[in-house]
């Protein structure tokens, strides 16, 4: 019973900001006041989106992470000083200021992983590359990446290596 309670919150949640970001502005920087999310969303598409509370959360399009404070009614562009560091894999806020981004970067062959972190709800963002993987290792290459942090400084990464549709490989 509790099992399907948690289904069906869930569900209103992600109805919910859906639904709000067809309805608010987004005020991201350089960028048109009048620029409404599902105009971001069907032009880039929705990738991932978490609420840390009932007004706050954020959500990722395409290599662009945006924050709400107002239950979705108006969302702020936060990662426009990301963009040369690499593309958006991986979103993790603890709260409404400490979030952390994994990006990935592959300009010159091996794929570069970093970690942006923020301890001011985006506003400002600290990037250092890891050393995840040795160069020409095969499993650098992802098919997919997530992070999940328990406070500021526990945390993890995983790397979905790129694998044939016969296999799975993390």
């Amino acid at each position: 019973m509790a099992q399907w309670k948690n289904k069906l919150l869930s569900a209103f949640l992600i109805s919910s900001l859906i639904l709000s970001l067809g309805m608010g502005l987004v005020s991201p920087v350089g960028a048109a006041a009048d620029t409404a999310p599902a105009d971001l969303i069907s032009a880039n598409g929705l990738i991932d989106f978490h609420l840390i509370s009932v007004d706050q959360g954020w959500a990722l399009t395409h290599n662009q992470l945006y924050w709400t404070t107002d239950g979705g009614n108006s969302w702020n562009l936060i990662s426009a000083s990301l963009y040369s560091s690499g593309t958006i894999a991986a979103v993790t806020f603890l709260d409404g200021n400490e979030g952390r981004v994994v990006l990935v970067s592959s300009g010159s062959g091996d794929p570069v992983y970093s970690l942006a972190r923020t301890h001011n709800g985006g506003l400002s963002w600290d990037v250092t590359i890891l050393g995840l993987f040795a160069p020409g290792d095969v499993n650098a290459i992802p098919d997919d990446v997530s992070t999940q942090w328990l406070d500021p400084l526990t945390g993890w990464i995983m790397v979905k290596r790129a694998s044939g549709i016969n296999f799975s490989m993390g």
